[in-house]
């Protein structure tokens, strides 16, 4: 199975009233680019200091600071198969793998097309407010309730680019920004 170097993208595949059905895939822009791993005291120690596209998680503590407006949360972010696109007004839809395949399965369930995936968790949800810096969501619509459901809290890290969506599967799952550094081990 091939590895996705870059940025997950979703793509509208196709449209039925009310439903967007998407596709996840690969940014390439940045193959080639990619840098080894950076030693834990190699990561900076200011907020703002320059840091290298990957670094490893080894000592990563995300620097989670109070949120004042919603459109904070907002851009491309992911993790391992997962995909999460957060609009400015605070409207947000989540994408990911079920690991089930359509083929002995009943939904939600991956489909395969050759060397595509077409991911069978899909979610929206909507941050409605800050409550003492930290994003409230609400998820609207979920094809697993028991992996993206209820009430959602979002937590930021600006410097390193990180956002915490919990519960995810009832626990806290870490997001790296799509345009920000790869950091390996909490968003592989």
């Amino acid at each position: 199975m091939a590895r996705c170097f870059g940025s997950p993208k979703l793509r509208c595949f196709f449209v039925i009233p009310a439903i967007c059905v998407v596709l996840l895939s690969c940014d390439r822009s940045n193959v080639g680019n990619e840098v080894g791993p950076v030693r834990s005291d190699e990561l900076p120690d200011e907020p703002g200091e320059s840091v290298s596209p990957l670094q490893t998680a080894t000592n990563f503590v995300p620097q989670f600071m109070p949120v004042e407006k919603i459109e904070d949360f907002s851009g491309s972010w992911s993790a391992h198969s997962i995909a999460v696109d957060l609009a400015s007004d605070g409207s947000g839809t989540a994408l990911w793998r079920t690991y089930n395949d359509c083929r002995v399965d009943p939904p939600p369930c991956d489909r395969f097309e050759g060397d595509d995936i077409h991911s069978g968790g899909m979610g929206t949800f909507k941050v409605n407010r800050i409550e003492g810096g930290v994003g409230i969501a609400t998820v609207t619509s979920t094809t697993q309730s028991d992996t993206f459901g209820g009430t959602v809290r979002l937590r930021l890290d600006k410097t390193n680019g990180v956002l915490s969506l919990e519960p995810w599967q009832s626990e806290e799952l870490l997001f790296c920004r799509d345009k920000g550094p790869f950091i390996d081990g909490v968003c592989a």
